[in-house]
Order: C-alpha cells, then sequence, then structure tokens
C-alpha cells in the first residue's frame, strides 16, 4: 500500500509494504512500513522493520524487524565529512532505536538504542 500523499521514487517496494511517507532510491522488502513525515534515501530496509513518523534514513540498512522510533536520525552526515568519506550505517537484527535518537554515518548498532542518545562511527 502506498498512501496518498507518499512519495516514492527510483525504489523497489515490495508487496505488503504500507508506505505513507516519503521513499528514494532505496529497496524496501516486505512487511516495511514507513510512517507519515518519514523520508528514507540510498538505504535498504529489511523485513518487517517499522520506521516511525518524522524519521530520515541516509545511506543506511535497517534489518529484519527494526524499529525506528519517531523523530531519529539514521545515518547522519558530519559537516567535517567529505562525500568520499562517508559510509553506510547499520541497524541489526530486532533493534529498537528510541525516539529523537540519532545515529551518524559509518556506525553499527546491534542493541537496543535509548531515547535521544547520539551514536557515531
Amino acid at each position: 500500500y502506498i498512501g496518498k500523499s507518499a512519495v516514492v521514487s527510483n525504489s523497489i517496494i515490495s508487496e505488503g509494504c504500507i508506505i505513507e511517507g516519503e521513499v528514494y532510491s532505496s529497496i524496501l522488502f516486505h512487511g516495511v512500513y514507513v510512517a507519515r513525515g518519514a523520508v528514507v534515501k540510498n538505504s535498504i530496509i529489511m523485513p518487517d522493520a517499522k520506521i516511525m513518523c518524522d524519521v530520515n534514513i541516509q545511506k543506511s540498512i535497517v534489518a529484519e524487524d527494526a524499529q525506528i522510533g519517531e523523530g531519529s536520525v539514521i545515518g547522519l552526515c558530519s559537516h567535517e565529512s567529505s562525500v568520499r568519506e562517508l559510509g553506510i550505517t547499520v541497524i541489526g537484527n530486532g533493534v529498537c532505536v528510541g525516539r529523537k535518537a540519532v545515529i551518524k554515518e559509518k556506525t553499527i548498532v546491534d542493541a537496543d538504542v535509548p531515547e535521544g542518545k547520539v551514536y557515531e562511527y
């Protein structure tokens, strides 16, 4: 299902997804939910992952059954990094990222992230 206000561009979306936000140049596997206000760019979202409202995901892999809390930022690029230095951010299987958490580029997360926590490489 792709909502009326959703935007999907240059992406592969599997059956069974619910897209209410924006998805650009990404691959979404079955059962993925992208809430209204969420933006996913240049990323791979594995089966049954949940992306809540106002989340921003860039250059990331979000593993199966992960949940990204409202207002979180995943794959944030620091201003000091050049484009060539940027890497992929990985959120592991079943990881729950709390509301308004920030996971910067080149970070691998394999445990739950508390609300408001900032992680960087």
